[in-house]
């Protein structure tokens, strides 16, 4: 006889991110947000950098996002006139608290070479890329910049991010003045059947700069934080961020999560077939193997049955996560699992 000890044994818990589309028309709530370093909530708004020397600050939301299927996010921000350094929009795959230590040409993100006056250890965010809007001519040893006053550019890296120029997915060297006080509109448009990343400024019909990269492989994953730093040097600039929307593509087909044998229902009969399926030779495969991932951990084994039947049998005992055997629903983790298209969802 299996007693519920015997069952919860073998169940392996996971604890998978939810992914979400936001808004945040002000920041009188930062809900869901992490804060990191200089930067603060003042009033509605988010600042990244108070106008003193040395600030570094950003932000990000708590939860990771798919970003594997594309996103389409607005922006609104503010920056104090003709000032230093600039900010940078940032997907990166490090910690929700990801942040340089050195301030000024980093723009919080990039790298600090130690021959440029930085301290030395300091390297830029890993597995991450910088939509920057760098508004200071730094020297070109450092970061190989166009020599303009203020540049956009696309800055993907695997490892620590250098923020240099020459390696930038694509660059805008005399872009419309953003550091003038005023209230400016930013929209990034990730389009991932084509790799195709979009960057708009202002005028939200024509991008200012749009470069072909396939961004999971660039960052080296489809998850990835999504949020802002900025920084000041000896030279210095308000930076706020106003107001950001996302919105997320969607993870694959819809499913019923333990529906294993595609019959809208969710019993003891799926158990029975993935059993089958696993070890009786011969035996039907799973019409979805996402809906056979009961306990959503990205692989099909017993541990998958254990967990179904707990669920059934065992008052208490955790149901399958999203999007559940109920509800037709979206894959809200991102596995290596093939797609799936069952009969019992439209």
């Amino acid at each position: 006889m299996l007693n519920r000890c015997g069952i919860l044994g073998w169940i392996l818990v996971v604890v998978s991110p939810v992914w979400a589309d936001f808004d945040y028309p002000d920041f009188s709530s930062a809900s869901g947000l992490s804060i990191v370093g200089d930067a603060s909530q003042v009033g509605v708004e988010l600042e990244l950098t108070p106008n003193l020397q040395q600030q570094v600050g950003g932000f990000y939301r708590v939860d990771q996002e798919y970003i594997g299927g594309g996103f389409d996010t607005t922006f609104e921000f503010r920056v104090s006139m003709d000032g230093a350094d600039g900010i940078a929009f940032l997907i990166q795959a490090e910690s929700a608290t990801a942040l340089t230590t050195n301030a000024g040409s980093t723009l919080g993100y990039a790298d600090g070479p130690a021959q440029c006056g930085f301290v030395p250890g300091n390297s830029g965010i890993s597995q991450s890329c910088a939509v920057e809007f760098d508004g200071w001519n730094s020297d070109p040893i450092c970061y190989a910049e166009p020599g303009t006053a203020r540049h956009i550019a696309i800055q993907p890296s695997i490892g620590p991010n250098t923020g240099n120029y020459s390696f930038a997915a694509a660059g805008l060297a005399t872009p419309a003045n953003w550091e003038n006080g005023l209230i400016h509109t930013v929209r990034i448009v990730y389009d991932a059947t084509g790799s195709l990343m979009q960057v708009y400024l202002d005028d939200l019909v024509t991008p200012a700069l749009e470069a072909t990269i396939d961004l999971p492989a660039a960052i080296g994953a489809d998850t990835a934080w999504v949020g802002f730093t900025g920084a000041t040097g000896g030279v210095t600039a308000r930076h706020a961020i106003l107001s950001w929307s996302y919105i997320g593509a969607s993870t694959g087909p819809t499913f019923r999560r333990g529906d294993v044998n595609d019959d809208s229902v969710f019993d003891i009969s799926d158990a029975v077939f993935l059993l089958a399926a696993l070890f009786i030779p011969g035996s039907d495969e799973a019409v979805c193997p996402d809906a056979a991932d009961i306990n959503d951990d990205g692989t099909n084994d017993v541990s998958d049955a254990v967990y179904g039947l707990a669920t059934l049998f065992i008052p208490g005992s955790l149901p399958p996560p999203a999007p559940g055997p109920a509800t037709c629903g979206g894959d809200p983790s991102a596995d290596g699992l093939d797609p799936c298209d069952p009969t019992s969802c439209p």
